[in-house]
């Protein structure tokens, strides 16, 4: 985030799988509820109601506007990004980028979509948010990857955005490269799932001991805190261990085989 006569410019990259800022990454997955939910660590509320953000990728729709999601992600993105910087109040300009091909085409629709309400005020996390938006440009996608070099470009110059759900497809693009290579792949075996799975419940675990400390239940969650620790000492033995000797399978892929295997 930048300044700029007060205001604060935020880089958004309203991706289809993921929304990024500069410093955070979001599933751009949104889910409403009338109550609010009683786990989860983007918890957004706006117009009455409360949006779980970052639950799952949003299915791909050719339209980021049609419906209300991108905005309810966006107005996360400048909470994050706020409270990095201590407030939860300021003007803001939003610099959002869009797949190359539908600059032009949706550029007006989608800087209007983002500019539809200059004042919102909102709750993410339980805390209140006021942002007046000064305005919005929108930039193609990579084009912060080469703003820098352009004067020392020449001639033609390809830039790969490979997103989930515009730029190159990944499949055919991983395949063009390795076409005439041979490659090693290395397959893992279920030990690292088993060890996953901890280090998803531990997850959980934590963001239900943080729910209850942020509720105010401080007792129930300090209770919760050895077992939490035990469980938390335990999957990192076992996530070193790994990491110090793996178990992998191996084989070789020689170079002209990838079509005939796919």
């Amino acid at each position: 985030m930048k300044i700029l006569n007060n205001i604060r410019i935020i880089g958004i990259d309203h991706g289809y799988g993921n929304i990024k800022t500069a410093n955070i990454i979001t599933p751009t997955g949104v889910i409403p509820s009338a109550n609010r939910p009683a786990f989860g660590s983007n918890i957004l509320r706006c117009d009455g109601m409360y949006y779980s953000c970052g639950e799952g990728h949003k299915a791909f729709v050719s339209d980021k506007s049609s419906d209300n999601d991108y905005c309810l992600l966006t107005l996360m993105c400048a909470a994050k990004e706020l409270k990095r910087a201590g407030i939860s109040e300021a003007d803001v300009y939003l610099a959002a980028v869009f797949p190359l091909t539908w600059v032009k085409s949706q550029r007006r629709e989608f800087t209007n979509y983002l500019m539809r309400n200059k004042r919102v005020e909102f709750e993410f996390n339980d805390r209140l948010y006021k942002l007046r938006f000064a305005g919005c440009s929108v930039f193609p996608q990579g084009y912060t990857a080469v703003i820098d070099r352009l004067s020392e470009m020449r001639g033609v110059n390809m830039l790969a955005d490979i997103g989930n759900g515009s730029g190159l497809n990944k499949t055919d693009f991983l395949l063009k490269i390795l076409d005439k290579s041979d490659v090693k792949i290395y397959q893992f075996n279920n030990t690292i799932k088993a060890i996953f799975h901890e280090l998803q419940m531990t997850g959980n675990n934590l963001n239900q001991i943080a729910y209850l400390a942020n509720c105010g239940y401080f007792h129930e969650a300090a209770d919760k805190i050895p077992a939490f620790q035990k469980q938390y000492y335990s999957v990192m033995e076992s996530l070193q261990s790994f990491i110090e000797k793996p178990i992998v399978d191996m084989y070789v892929v020689e170079a002209g085989e990838w079509h005939s295997e796919m």
